[in-house]
């Protein structure tokens, strides 16, 4: 199981890298015939998705409901606030989306490892996905890759952990890593 959950994630995350220059084609090619739409259609395509991932998820919550509905409620909000306040384009906004749901799947990945290393692991995965993606941007001449971007990747990852931790929180997390971790 653990390792289905493993590829899963991991070939989400090679979508995401590998699919970055066409999603940006296809932005660019909304925003240049329909701009006065391109708005509403990028939030559609960068809302929807999330909002569909954060029902499927609340709708599992059976116990302890207004501590992890607070979790989740925070894991959105930090991510609505932090698009809103950098100011992303439509295009980043969907990328934080991407990521979010990334570091959901790799948050299943390593669901009784009981340590901090349930948090940890999916950080850095989401975080190495984002320097491999920002990376490969290099090699595409219609984009560039940014640290601001990394960045951006790593607070998505961050609030995707948050829900995913909401819906699926661990019983007990020891503050001490297992040497399996």
């Amino acid at each position: 199981m653990v390792h289905r959950r493993l590829a899963a994630a991991c070939a989400f995350g090679a979508a995401v890298i590998l699919s970055a220059p066409f999603v940006q084609q296809l932005f660019t090619s909304v925003s240049t015939r329909w701009p006065e739409q391109s708005r509403p259609l990028g939030i559609a395509a960068s809302a929807v998705p999330a909002a569909l991932v954060l029902v499927a998820g609340l709708r599992r919550i059976r116990d302890r409901r207004p501590l992890r509905y607070a979790c989740a409620a925070l894991g959105a909000g930090l991510g609505v606030t932090y698009i809103v306040i950098a100011g992303l384009t439509f295009t980043e906004a969907f990328h934080f989306v991407e990521y979010g749901i990334l570091a959901v799947l790799f948050y299943r990945v390593w669901p009784g490892a009981g340590d901090w290393s349930i948090v940890a692991l999916p950080l850095l995965a989401g975080a190495t996905v984002g320097s491999i993606d920002e990376w490969f941007q290099w090699f595409i001449p219609i984009r560039a890759g940014e640290a601001r971007d990394v960045l951006i990747n790593v607070v998505a990852t961050a609030c995707g952990l948050l829900v995913a931790a909401a819906v699926d929180t661990p019983a007990r997390i020891r503050r001490k890593l297992d040497r399996r971790s």
